[in-house]
């Protein structure tokens, strides 16, 4: 601790002597809430009478950046020890530093993490004799908090590019710091860690800003079946300070579609029923003709008639065009139903189904 002009200057005349020695015992300085009202405590020590005086100081980086310049006005320090809080002072100047640590310290009323001193001066305007200073390093704790959102650990997705999104304290990344984010693929005999811990990455997003992370561009689609592990993690000067948990998603499975469970359109008239309790008819037209969606008509037991949307559950020229129609959601009430399904020939066929619930 550095201190100056402290000494208690022994003179004849009482009136040079008259307030005593004031002095600064400690003081503490609040990187959470750094504001004029918040940022400073400072235990004074004053043996004489009470005398106005006037606080002030400088606070900087450790690599020497200024971060701030404050004066109080003119306040009464009362005889004896005492906590003088800027809580309890005006003050007639409070200037945060040009700088990037005096920017975030603006943005954010609050320090970012890091090593940094201060230098405090208290004296009187009525007497040469009483003041002091006191100069100590402190330090700005890193108290961001990261976690993972979205997929959530042992989640199953069906998205083949997912965005990625993470969350951290005030929303952002303090000043002067990077975060880095890492997905990998999993190895069946690995868990989480060790897959990030030793797995190529599929992709690596450096100097995170938003929250929300998009799919990266010309990084191939994730694979059916196979499962995923992502970290954030947070870097200062190069060194690893921060990660969050590593998390795993796997994405799913396509099921594999059985033809045989569909009807196959035939234009000849049968007198076959089909029975759907759950509404869903599915059917399916040959390849040749399955390049165009096909349109769909319902009548009722009443002979009502209806269009229907059909949906196409597979549409590939290597194979039939596998199409559903749920019967339920289009709103048609149970019973007899017939289908009138026309392909992209405009050939006609008629699926006659018994629906109940």
């Amino acid at each position: 601790m550095k201190r100056l002009a402290s000494a208690l200057v022994v003179a004849v005349s009482f009136g040079l002597n008259a307030f005593g020695q004031v002095t600064m015992i400690g003081a503490s300085i609040e990187p959470q809430l750094f504001t004029p009202k918040t940022f400073l405590s400072v235990s004074v020590s004053n043996p004489g009478p009470s005398v106005p005086v006037v606080l002030s100081g400088e606070l900087r980086s450790e690599g020497g950046e200024p971060l701030l310049t404050f004066r109080s006005e003119e306040f009464l320090l009362n005889t004896g020890v005492q906590q003088v809080r800027s809580a309890s002072l005006i003050m007639r100047e409070f200037t945060l530093g040009a700088g990037p640590l005096g920017r975030a310290a603006s943005i954010d009323r609050r320090l970012p993490a890091g090593k940094y001193g201060y230098c405090l001066r208290i004296r009187s305007d009525h007497d040469p004799e009483v003041q002091d200073e006191l100069c100590d390093p402190f330090e700005s704790e890193d108290r961001a908090f990261m976690d993972l959102v979205y997929p959530i650990d042992g989640d199953t997705i069906d998205e083949l590019r997912p965005a990625l999104s993470w969350t951290i304290t005030m929303g952002k990344v303090p000043v002067g710091q990077i975060a880095r984010m890492l997905l990998v693929p999993m190895d069946s005999e690995m868990d989480a860690n060790a897959s990030i811990i030793s797995s190529r990455p599929i992709f690596a997003a450096d100097r995170l800003g938003p929250l929300v992370v998009p799919f990266p561009m010309g990084v191939p689609d994730l694979e059916r079946g196979k499962c995923y592990a992502w970290q954030v993690e947070r870097y200062l000067n190069g060194a690893s300070i921060d990660r969050t948990e590593s998390w795993k998603f796997c994405v799913r499975k396509r099921k594999e579609i059985d033809p045989d469970r569909y009807v196959l359109l035939d234009q000849r008239v049968t007198d076959a029923v089909f029975d759907s309790k759950d509404g869903q008819v599915l059917f399916r037209i040959d390849k040749a003709y399955a390049n165009e969606a096909p349109n769909c008509l319902v009548l009722d037991g009443k002979g009502l008639s209806r269009p229907v949307v059909p949906t196409a559950v597979r549409n590939d020229p290597s194979m039939l065009g596998l199409y559903m129609v749920d019967l339920a959601k289009e709103g048609i009430e149970p019973g007899d139903i017939r289908l009138i399904v026309r392909d992209a020939k405009d050939r006609a066929y008629e699926i006659r189904v018994h629906f109940t619930k």
